[in-house]
């Protein structure tokens, strides 16, 4: 008898921590997706109410670099030639640049669309790499936000998600320098 309960004993010591290792990987996986959900709705909040610094900060290291890459070769195309180093700055400080360059950008996109008129779900999440489906009411299949772990935060991969070099050209007819 002593060894049955003891079996018993067991057995639900071991259904116990089995559990509690599912919740708690539940509670890490929730913690996950909600951070992820957060920076990519900051992202978007943060473009609509003008927040170009904070808007700055969540963009992946790939995004910061192609759209300084981008607005560094265009100028240099128009005979200006703009330093990397002056527009990482201007971005870093939202000065004229930055602030053109999101404001142009928010003429060609609304980000109300995403954030009232679109449905969001998790696609995938990796370690270091995650995906969005942002749905808009009208269409038919969801866009796919790439979002990318760096520096222990979750970052929106704007060029990796979409980004066309018309953009560029069409935002940088709206520079002021």
């Amino acid at each position: 008898m002593k060894r049955l309960f003891a079996i018993c004993l067991l057995v639900l010591l071991g259904c116990s921590s089995t559990t509690n290792r599912y919740n708690n990987y539940n509670e890490q996986t929730s913690r996950t997706i909600n951070s992820i959900l957060d920076s990519a709705e900051v992202f978007f909040i943060s473009i609509n109410e003008g927040d170009f610094i904070t808007v700055w900060e969540i963009l992946s290291a790939k995004s910061r670099d192609k759209i300084i890459d981008e607005i560094h070769e265009t100028s240099r195309d128009k005979g200006i030639g703009i330093d990397k180093e002056e527009i990482r700055r201007n971005f870093r400080q939202n000065g004229i640049i930055a602030r053109n360059f999101w404001n142009a950008a928010r003429t060609k996109f609304d980000p109300d669309m995403v954030l009232k008129e679109s449905k969001w779900d998790i696609g995938f999440i990796k370690s270091s790499s995650a995906e969005i489906l942002i749905t808009y009411t009208k269409a038919d299949r969801p866009s796919k936000l790439k979002m990318y772990k760096q520096e222990g935060h979750w970052r929106v991969g704007l060029v990796e998600t979409f980004w066309p070099r018309r953009y560029i050209e069409s935002i940088f007819s709206f520079l002021r320098l």
